[in-house]
Formats: structure tokens, C-alpha cells, sequence
């Protein structure tokens, strides 16, 4: 913790905002830890302003936080982006699908040239889906972005990968 506070103090002054990338948390685990929670507080009152994370495999809720009235974001995990881990044999993973769940978050930030200030003004999240298949007796595997249930990704492909990606989406939406 001291040397993110040091490194958030050297850069706070020659940025606009401060984001970090943390690979953190317990693999698998669909919660982030007190030990998250309390990190997570700690950079917000350092000065920093999104942190994203990564590391358990599985997508992990996002929260606001407002911190001497200025709006603070984070995920706690954002899943698998790209994996092989469909079917792994770890007993803690428990539903597979699970680690074919990632997403994009797309943040907008504004600038008040007046004031010098960067704000937050909204945060958007598209989840995705790994999909693995074989063609010509390889794995291959895509990354389907689901923006909404009312999607056209849902028109062309088969019922089960859609049941798949409906559930995912309601899965991962419910954490943000």
C-alpha cells in the first residue's frame, strides 16, 4: 500500500486521472475480498480515480464511489477476456461458463479547461462471451460482445449458444 500511495502522489500532479490496473483477488471467487475492498479504498483516498481487475477468472462486481465529491470507479474483476479454461478440471470454478464471461467497460471522462478538473461523467459496460468451437478438428474461439438482450448477435447463431449468452449477460449486468 505505501508504494502505490508514493507512486499516486508522484503521478497525480502530471495526469488527469489516475488509473490502475490491479491483478488481485482470489481465483474463481465471484465476490472481491475484504482485502480488494479495503485496497480499493485506500488508492481512492490516495488519488486514484478507476481501477481495473483482473486475475480470478471470473467476472467480479464494479462499483461508484465518491470520494471528496468526486466520482471514483471500479471492477473488481472483469472476467476472461480471451481463455481456455471451458471445461477446467478446478473444483472452485464450479460453473464453467462462468470463465467464458469478460467485459468491456467503456468510461467517459470530461475536462473543464476552466477548472482544470476531469471528471467522470458515465460508465458503460458490454459484456462478452468466449466462444470456443472446432473447425477443421482445431479449437478456434471468438469473442462475442452481447450490448443488450434485443442484440442482433442473438439472430444468427444457434438456440443453445443464445441461451448461453442471454444468461451470461443477465449474469454479469446484475454485478454492475
Amino acid at each position: 500500500p505505501e508504494k502505490i500511495k508514493k507512486e499516486v502522489e508522484v503521478l497525480s500532479p502530471l495526469v488527469d486521472l489516475v488509473v490502475v490496473l490491479m491483478h488481485w483477488g482470489v481465483e474463481y471467487r465471484l465476490e472481491p475480498t475484504i482485502e480488494q475492498k479495503e485496497l480499493a479504498d485506500m488508492m481512492f483516498q490516495s488519488g486514484v480515480d478507476i481501477i481495473f481487475g483482473s486475475h480470478p477468472h471470473v467476472i467480479e462486481r464494479s462499483e461508484i464511489h465518491v470520494v471528496d465529491n468526486k466520482t471514483k470507479y471500479v471492477i473488481y474483476s472483469m472476467g476472461n477476456f480471451l481463455s481456455n479454461q471451458i471445461g477446467g478440471k478446478n473444483p472452485n470454478a464450479r460453473n464453467n461458463d462462468l470463465t467464458q464471461e469478460s467485459l468491456m467497460v467503456s468510461i467517459k471522462v470530461e475536462k473543464d479547461l476552466k477548472s482544470e478538473k476531469t471528471r467522470i461523467l458515465s460508465v458503460k459496460h458490454i459484456p462478452t462471451w468466449v466462444h470456443r468451437y472446432t473447425e477443421d478438428n482445431k479449437y478456434k474461439y471468438s469473442i462475442i460482445p452481447i450490448p443488450s438482450l434485443e442484440d442482433e448477435v442473438f439472430n444468427n447463431i444457434d438456440e443453445k449458444l443464445s441461451e448461453k449468452l442471454k444468461n451470461s449477460y443477465i449474469r454479469t449486468m446484475e454485478k454492475m
